[in-house]
């Protein structure tokens, strides 16, 4: 009976912890309350942001439909879009009073709202009066865009701000929902055992009975708080003991997660809850799952899960944090985990960059794309290469159609085609078809045009993409001219060397017989006779040179040779012992400088010297003995030779001419000749890569320059 004096201790040492432990769980919970509050508060000025942002967008988007179309029902979008903008931009305004950096972000925002408001008032009262001026829309398009910009800009501000205060906010929560957590834990295991030694007592003969039932109300009450105040969370709560099996399932976690608390251990977890990776294909492996790994021990923070199971057949994104729950020994009891649905956050974040995919893919584009709308064909979007193409900027494009900018008949060409593939609602293939370009003249098109239709099935818009073939097709124009050229080139050496072959026979035959005339009857033919013999033979021979020569023109692509190392200086040897008795009957002197060794044919080389020494040493001055002089230049790709002469010279103006089969500037009495010389030249030149030319002083000489590339 002695303990009995200590019950009145024990009782008040019970009730004073539990005053203490009420107290100090009831404050904590009014804390983690007003903390959860302004995660909600964070949360609602996110949505609020969002949403007037997606106003302003419908706002300038109806506004710039409105401006192309003038149809009134956009119109009317646009004033509701706008009254609508005003209502969310108060709320945002009323939601961040508590922050001053927000509220002079929403000031700016207002202002350039009522900016943008005078530019649409101001725009709309003058397309009621008219149509307005392209120059006025440019510049209502531009101010708007420019204030959307700003607006866009302190809209991304604030949503940074209010991301930052939400995670804040979000660790402050946890941290304090913990700390009331662990106090309640904590409370229960002192209740417990001051309420085991009141019990104790109480069975040694205390009655304590009430005392007792005021104790259990009281648990039951607390109980009964917490339990509140977690189904009250927006966020999903889940609790799993150590041993891995699940405790405690809020009713946000049920409506986020799609399903209840789970009877099953953590092995099942994955496939029993649909657990994936963000690839929404790989399913997380038990050891990888954040409740798992918290009941162990292991904090986790900001893990994306892709939720699919009957609750969400089409799946969704969580985001899950949790931590540790230890005992007051610091052992593992457990872990709990805050679930968060993501899943309307990433929507948008993949619709943006699908926008922004879409968007760089057809300004990448190499071909011309172009949309229109169904009714009257005018243009709603243009990308880069139809810009470049056409030569018209997509801000003089947009809202206008073909015949503001093309021909009448090519505005009716491009008009007829849209209508057939709107009419017939499939794709339409033109091959070919003519654009007058405004800064490349007229281009080849093939262009492939397809209808783009509503849910209902009507078409609303046109897509075009156009490839420019100018340049394939005048390609294949100058490779069937080229074909043909050379085809004609290869007929005519061939008659030429046929015809040059038939008519050896009978000139041999007049050669022979005007021969045979002046042996056998040279008395006989008298004078005269003679003297036509004469003439006959000299105009035989010049035939016979002619053909020679003729032949010889053929022979360079028909009888070519390939193409080795030729050493020039041992080319220019043989032509200057060729022409050694020529060069002495005219006092003549050659001087030869260095030249290269090149691949090419041997025997063209030596006529083309041959000709041009010839033609030096032929046409030289009277009493002027010829000086020739060749001369090498090595250009890097190229070499550079010369021959100079100190002849007689031409007039500059026939440097061409004298390139051209049978051209003569001068008469068969003054020298000799059939005027096909220099054309050999040029085409043993130009067979080898290379270029001739011509540059003459009269009564001072000439200069050959020839330019073979190296390799």
């Amino acid at each position: 009976m002695a303990l009995r004096k200590y019950i009145p201790l024990l009782s008040g040492l019970f009730l004073a912890v539990l005053l203490l432990d009420g107290v100090a769980t009831y404050r904590n919970l009014q804390k983690w309350s007003g903390d959860n509050q302004w995660v909600v508060h964070t949360q609602k000025v996110l949505i609020e942001i969002g949403e007037f942002r997606s106003l302003y967008r419908f706002v300038l988007n109806r506004f710039q439909t409105y401006l192309i179309t003038g149809e009134k029902k956009y119109l009317s979008d646009f004033e509701e879009f706008r009254s609508q903008r005003r209502i969310k931009l108060d709320s945002a305004k009323a939601l961040t009073i508590d922050n001053p950096n927000q509220q002079k972000r929403l000031a700016e925002i207002q202002a350039l709202t009522l900016a943008q408001d005078s530019v649409y008032d101001e725009a709309i009262r003058t397309l009621k009066k008219g149509k307005p001026k392209q120059s006025e829309k440019i510049k209502w398009s531009v101010q708007l865009n420019q204030m959307a910009d700003q607006i866009r800009a302190l809209a991304i501000e604030m949503t940074g701000e209010e991301s930052r205060l939400l995670s804040t906010r979000s660790d402050e929560s946890d941290s304090t929902f913990r700390q009331t957590l662990w106090i309640f834990i904590l409370s229960m295991l002192g209740t417990l055992l001051l309420f085991a030694a009141v019990l104790g007592l109480t069975l040694r003969g205390m009655k304590v009975s009430d005392r007792l039932s005021r104790i259990e109300e009281e648990k039951s009450d607390k109980a009964r708080l917490l339990d509140s105040v977690l189904e009250t969370m927006s966020e999903g709560i889940v609790v799993a003991n150590h041993a891995g099996k699940m405790i405690y399932f809020n009713g946000a976690a049920e409506r986020i997660i799609g399903r209840g608390i789970s009877e099953n251990n953590s092995s099942e977890w994955t496939k029993e809850y649909g657990v994936f990776r963000e690839d929404r294909v790989t399913p997380f492996r038990e050891e990888e799952l954040p409740l798992y790994r918290v009941a162990r021990g292991e904090a986790v923070n900001g893990v994306i899960q892709f939720l699919r199971n009957e609750g969400h057949p089409d799946g969704i994104f969580i985001s899950v944090n949790g931590n540790p729950i230890r005992n007051s020994d610091g052992g593992i009891e457990g872990g709990l985990v805050v679930i968060r649905d993501i899943s309307e956050s990433r929507r948008l974040e993949e619709i943006t960059r699908t926008q922004d995919f879409i968007t760089s893919v057809l300004e990448n584009l190499p071909n011309m794309v172009f949309v229109k709308e169904a009714k009257e064909l005018r243009f709603v979007m243009f990308n880069k290469a139809g810009e470049d193409l056409t030569g018209f900027s997509r801000q003089d494009l947009v809202g206008k159609n073909d015949y503001d900018f093309f021909p009448k008949e090519d505005a009716e060409f491009f008009t007829s085609k849209d209508r057939k593939v709107l009419e017939e609602g499939k794709l339409l293939d033109i091959p070919e078809e003519t654009l007058r370009s405004r800064e490349k003249g007229p281009r080849i098109l093939h262009t492939k045009k397809i209808p783009i239709f509503d849910k209902s099935g009507k078409a609303q818009y046109l897509l075009g993409i156009s490839e420019d073939i100018t340049d394939r097709k005048n390609q294949e124009e100058r490779e069937v001219y080229t074909r043909a050229l050379e085809v004609s080139n290869r007929e005519m050496q061939d008659f030429v060397f046929v015809a040059s072959h038939d008519l050896q026979e009978p000139l041999r035959k007049i050669q022979s017989f005007g021969q045979f005339l002046q042996d056998e009857f040279k008395e006989t033919l008298g004078e005269t006779g003679r003297d036509y013999v004469e003439r006959m033979q000299s105009a035989a021979k010049r035939m016979q040179i002619l053909i020679n020569d003729l032949l010889t023109l053929t022979r360079v692509t028909t009888k070519a040779q390939p193409f080795v190392p030729v050493d020039f200086n041992e080319i220019l040897k043989g032509v200057l012992s060729d022409l050694e008795t020529r060069i002495a009957e005219s006092r003549g002197k050659v001087e030869i400088s260095p030249l290269p060794i090149l691949k090419g044919d041997a025997t063209q080389i030596r006529q083309l010297f041959q000709n041009l020494l010839g033609n030096g040493l032929k046409f030289r001055r009277p009493d002027v003995p010829p000086l020739i002089k060749v001369s090498a230049v090595n250009l890097g790709g190229a070499v550079r030779i010369k021959v100079e002469d100190n002849g007689i010279g031409f007039d500059n103006k026939y440097a061409e001419q004298i390139f051209k089969v049978f051209e003569r500037l001068h008469g068969r009495g003054e020298f000799e000749g059939t005027g096909i010389g220099l054309a050999i030249c040029k085409k043993v030149v130009e067979r080898h890569g290379g270029s001739i030319r011509a540059e003459g002083r009269l009564g001072e000489g000439s200069v050959f320059t020839i330019e073979i590339p190296v390799g």
